[in-house]
């Protein structure tokens, strides 16, 4: 990762971040998408519509302007449950279903501009405790983004990997990742992730490096 433009890193990029509250979250997405957009990407977000709303929210609070970007096709949203749906076979990811659906469109949406996503299709699988199939979803988006470099930051809730069985699990997705991060106000994230020992940065801003 060694080009920059304006101090944000213009090379493929895959984060996580764990958040405590729909707050946290809707503020460090809404930054995330902004900062993206001023470098000219195309966006994508596949959101659990609760959580969509509140993002929404704060970026038309910075003044993004959702629903021109939506209707000039520089902002693309879809369900996060629907969308792991259509990656899904016998409910669970499959990798052929993910390529014909979610590898197509960032093909699509990459072809004229770099392109950056928000996702929290691993974050209904954590919820519904499925933890190996959401590191193994980790693994197709690392797969994909191997063929073709993008911007990637997944949102996770803190509460899935409370129980002392996900420990390994949460280890497993943070080393999925290029970059792992929490918020200052998100204590929760913070604990689990010292108590598994797993380096962090603070969410400071919307930048990725």
């Amino acid at each position: 990762m060694s080009s920059a433009t304006g101090g944000h890193d213009r090379d493929a990029h895959h984060v996580v971040q764990f958040f405590d509250t729909f707050e946290s979250r809707a503020v460090a997405v809404a930054r995330f998408l902004e900062a993206r957009a001023v470098l000219g990407d195309h966006l994508l977000v596949v959101a659990k519509p609760e959580h969509w709303v509140n993002i929404r929210r704060e970026l038309d609070v910075l003044g993004f302007g959702t629903a021109a970007a939506e209707t000039d096709g520089r902002l693309v949203v879809r369900d996060a449950h629907a969308t792991l749906g259509l990656v899904s076979r016998y409910n669970e990811p499959d990798a052929e279903a993910f390529e014909a659906s979610v590898g197509a469109l960032v093909r699509t949406l990459s072809t004229e501009r770099p392109l950056s996503i928000y996702g929290e299709m691993v974050d209904v699988l954590a919820e519904r405790g499925e933890l190996a199939a959401a590191v193994a979803l980790e693994s197709m988006w690392n797969a994909l983004a191997a063929r073709g470099p993008f911007t990637l930051m997944c949102g996770y809730a803190s509460a899935h990997f409370v129980a002392p069985a996900a420990g390994v699990r949460l280890r497993q997705v943070c080393e999925a990742h290029g970059h792992v991060r929490t918020g200052a106000d998100d204590l929760l994230g913070r604990w689990l992730l010292n108590t598994a020992n797993v380096p962090f940065r603070d969410d400071a801003s919307g930048m990725l490096a």
